[in-house]
């Protein structure tokens, strides 16, 4: 009996332990009933606290909010379309400027895009000290399947000096604003649900809060999402247009001193042919000016000879009259 009396006086206090245990458990659900049946909706406890759940995880990280199963599926399946924005800058040049630009853009409308913006400045090139060339700048929307048909379909008049292509792979995070998009749809969705049967007014002013943030999130995903839509649909080109006299040619570096000799020697020449024309369409736009001058000149100059010649007539006539005396 001795040995026995120790092993009741556990069971006894297990037995205390578990009963005040089990009150407590009671206490607190009861204490969490209480505070929804206060406001009136004991029967929406359960909706209250997902709710309240999805809330606390939208505004507390804005990185991964809560992903609905569907949505899930959806972005699985979406997953192996890529998204890609290709954006092309092309510096031209031309010597039919008026052609070369109307030329652009009938091609950018017969392949079914648009101009952005456009630019121009200069007036016309005059041969002169002070040579004035148009330019040209344009931000085109192009198809992204026809881009390589817009790039070889520039014509002749355009003579493409430099070129670049930038590929930006977007699959990433456009999935993952589709996700939240999907995500905050179901939220509306549970508290336009939840409004309708909403009686007290602080509830009732609760929900419409959170309801108004949410619509506000899905406004501002809905346009990040058209934006990246346009952008990969539509091709972005940047091209820059120069009217010159010359097209600028492409040299490959010179390998060996022959090369080098026979390039400077071409250059040589190109650059006094150069010099000569120049000189000579400065001298005809110099003429009429040169002309003006040689006037104002010429009259003094036949007056003054026009004096001398009789002073010495006259001087003549005089020495002939003394020498005859």
């Amino acid at each position: 009996m001795k040995h026995l009396r120790p092993l009741r006086i556990s069971a006894m206090l297990i037995a205390l332990l578990i009963l005040c245990t089990s009150c407590q458990a009671a206490a607190d659900s009861m204490t969490s009933n209480n505070t929804y049946a206060d406001f009136g909706y004991a029967a929406d406890a359960d909706d209250m606290l997902k709710v309240e759940a999805e809330y606390v995880m939208s505004a507390g990280s804005s990185t991964s909010p809560s992903v609905p199963s569907d949505a899930m599926d959806s972005e699985n399946q979406t997953s192996s379309e890529r998204k890609i924005i290709k954006t092309m800058r092309i510096n031209a040049e031309t010597k039919a400027f008026d052609r070369a630009t109307a030329a652009i853009e009938a091609l950018c409308a017969e392949l079914g895009g648009y101009v952005e913006s456009s630019s121009r400045s200069g007036g016309s090139i005059r041969y002169s000290s002070s040579v004035v060339a148009r330019s040209a700048s344009y931000v085109l929307r192009i198809p992204a399947e026809k881009l390589d048909a817009f790039r070889s379909g520039m014509g002749s008049d355009i003579n493409v000096v430099s070129e670049s292509t930038g590929i930006e792979d977007i699959t990433d995070q456009y999935f993952d604003v589709d996700t939240r998009l999907a995500t905050l749809k179901t939220q509306e969705e549970r508290l336009l649900a939840m409004l309708e049967t909403a009686d007290e007014l602080e509830y009732l002013l609760t929900l419409e809060e959170r309801l108004a943030e949410v619509r506000y999130q899905i406004e501002s995903y809905t346009g990040t999402l058209r934006r990246y839509d346009s952008q990969v649909a539509y091709s972005t080109v940047r091209l820059s247009l120069d009217e010159v006299i010359e097209y600028t040619q492409v040299i490959e570096a010179p390998q060996t001193f022959s090369e080098r000799v026979g390039i400077a020697f071409r250059e040589s020449w190109a650059d006094f042919a150069d010099n000569c024309k120049d000189f000579a369409v400065g001298f005809i736009y110099a003429l009429p000016t040169l002309l003006v001058l040689a006037v104002i000149v010429a009259v003094p100059v036949t007056v003054i000879v026009v004096l001398v010649r009789r002073g010495s007539k006259k001087s003549a006539a005089r020495n002939n009259t003394n020498n005859q005396s």
